[in-house]
């Protein structure tokens, strides 16, 4: 077709109608949202006079916090025993240090990798009965970590435990946000954050006390596992 007949089947007229038709719909598409940009001085939480601890602790209750320090020290302090633990878990199972190595670092696999899917559920569940559940998953696999008998049960421990314990980040942080003041949430999270530091000083010593009293490494995991299982079952409340 040559450029005289294109132009002959094109109808000028059908052409404009297409036009007025297609800006008379663009006219009457609803328009997109104003995005309104406060100054940095209107922001939730900018300006006006920081909350002590104390009074922001009783906006949101002090039990939350409590407990779920408690367990994310108690959490920490399960993983640091192991290096005092270590060379009695070795004689007992017949550990290399590099065997003892990967056996330690499988809690902290799951810890990363289980960080995402539960902060999608917690998005869809109910926070508090989900940081309770994985709680408790942690603390008896803690338990059942004094009762292993072969290197495989001692790495399935690891490995839930772990599980358990990703929660912290993503579930756990969320329910203290939620729950405190912004003016006084830092220092909310400087105490909850903390824990994780204390628990490397706790937990060596708590486990090779009770190593020493009780005589064996199995019997500090019993213990540590059972305080964590009462801090899990108090995040139900």
């Amino acid at each position: 077709m040559t450029p005289t007949q294109l132009d002959a089947a094109v109808d000028p007229a059908d052409l404009t109608a297409a036009l007025l038709d297609a800006e008379a719909q663009r006219a009457a598409a609803p328009a997109a949202p104003e995005v309104v940009l406060l100054p940095d001085d209107l922001l939730p939480g900018v300006g006006g006079e920081p909350l002590s601890l104390r009074e922001t602790v009783a906006v949101g209750g002090a039990g939350l916090l409590a407990v779920l320090s408690v367990l994310n020290l108690l959490d920490y302090a399960g993983s640091a025993a192991l290096s005092v633990l270590g060379p009695d878990v070795q004689r007992s199972l017949g550990l290399s240090d590099t065997g003892l190595g990967v056996v330690a670092s499988l809690a902290a696999l799951t810890f990363v990798v289980g960080a995402v899917p539960l902060g999608v559920l917690g998005d869809r569940v109910s926070r508090t009965r989900l940081t309770a559940v994985c709680a408790t998953v942690a603390a008896v696999a803690t338990l059942l970590t004094g009762a292993v008998q072969a290197v495989w049960q001692l790495a399935a421990a690891r490995l839930v435990t772990g599980a358990g314990q990703a929660s912290i980040l993503p579930v756990n942080s969320s329910l203290l946000a939620d729950a405190y003041p912004v003016r006084g949430r830092a220092r909310v999270f400087s105490v909850h954050n903390l824990m994780p530091s204390l628990g490397y000083v706790v937990g060596p010593l708590l486990a090779g006390l009770v190593a020493r009293v009780a005589g064996g490494w199995r019997a500090a995991y019993v213990v540590l596992g059972a305080l964590s299982l009462v801090a899990g079952l108090a995040a139900l409340r």
